[in-house]
């Protein structure tokens, strides 16, 4: 964690701001997704080219399901970036 210490002042806190923070998105992914084969069918549908989904009939399935995972990653960062903030205001 040496190199981390560069970019951020308390690594420490950071991963402790992301092992709270993974209950909650537990939780939210369950919401988001419905359970882990849910999870793998939207990967599989972005991870599909727009050329074959459009082909297939899937486009607009593979493109829900980006913008699903992209919501999901950009919350947890978001979250997780002010719960460090906050915390980091708080004991520093």
């Amino acid at each position: 964690m040496k190199w981390l210490k560069d970019y951020i002042e308390q690594p420490l806190l950071l991963a402790i701001t992301f092992i709270l923070s993974l209950p909650i998105f537990w939780n939210f992914g369950k919401w988001l997704f419905g359970d882990f084969k849910g999870l793998e069918n939207d990967i599989k549908n972005t991870m599909s080219p727009d050329w074959f989904a459009l082909i297939t009939g899937r486009y607009s399935e593979g493109e829900w399901s980006k913008l699903k995972i992209m919501i999901f990653v950009l919350t947890w960062i978001i979250f997780m970036l002010s719960l460090y903030n906050s915390a980091s205001m708080l004991f520093a």
